[in-house]
């Protein structure tokens, strides 16, 4: 059976710069998978692509990548936990509302275009298209129930967001997607169920 991972996506446009196909970050359930020799591989291609441009000013470290990533998959173990202990459906549900409000056609139109963007690895090395990526589902280790590629994906959409807001992200220019009705009824979503029942993370080991 297949296990849903969460990816820490790098977008198509510099993976083409960098000429880099491989994982820096996965993780299912309250597993992280973290490859750190691609991680100081991934930095030493940006830091030369930066100075081909004359850009020495946007040099990244690998330690700074490495927490970028590690703050990415902390996010998905929250969203894992909320899905496990309060609203298993929380994401289909909000894909549910935005089929019916925007239709399935355009919701799918968005969630295409940002896979395409920044690609799972296995659609950027081309072993299946975008379009069967979306259309697969797989078991969520630490839900134990099974989730579409949808589902996970609008998560990696609402990820990006957030880092797009983050201040310590900006020297990664990541590009931003807009703050579209996606978001706001996602957050609609997560607020009313929060009248119902007072969630909280308290404290996280690593």
């Amino acid at each position: 059976m297949n296990v849903s991972y969460n990816e820490f996506h790098i977008g198509r446009k510099i993976r083409d710069l960098c000429n880099f196909d491989q994982q820096l970050y996965a993780s299912s359930g309250n597993v992280v998978l973290a490859n750190i020799q691609s991680v100081r591989k991934f930095a030493e291609k940006m830091n030369k692509l930066f100075d081909q441009r004359n850009q020495k000013d946007k040099r990244i470290s690998a330690g700074s990548l490495n927490a970028m990533g590690l703050i990415d998959e902390i996010f998905h173990y929250v969203c894992m936990l909320y899905r496990r202990d309060k609203l298993a459906d929380a994401f289909k549900n909000v894909l549910s509302e935005l089929d019916e409000h925007l239709g399935a056609k355009n919701v799918d139109k968005l969630l295409l275009e940002f896979s395409e963007a920044f690609p799972p690895v296995e659609v950027y090395q081309g072993k299946i298209t975008a379009e069967q990526y979306l259309a697969k589902t797989a078991l969520d280790a630490g839900t134990g129930k099974m989730r579409s590629n949808r589902e996970q994906t609008l998560e990696e959409l609402i990820l990006l967001r957030l880092a797009n807001e983050n201040p310590a992200f900006k020297p990664f220019a990541i590009r931003n997607f807009p703050k579209t009705l996606i978001t706001a009824k996602c957050g609609q979503q997560f607020k009313n169920h929060s009248r119902k029942c007072r969630y909280s993370v308290r404290s996280t080991t690593i």
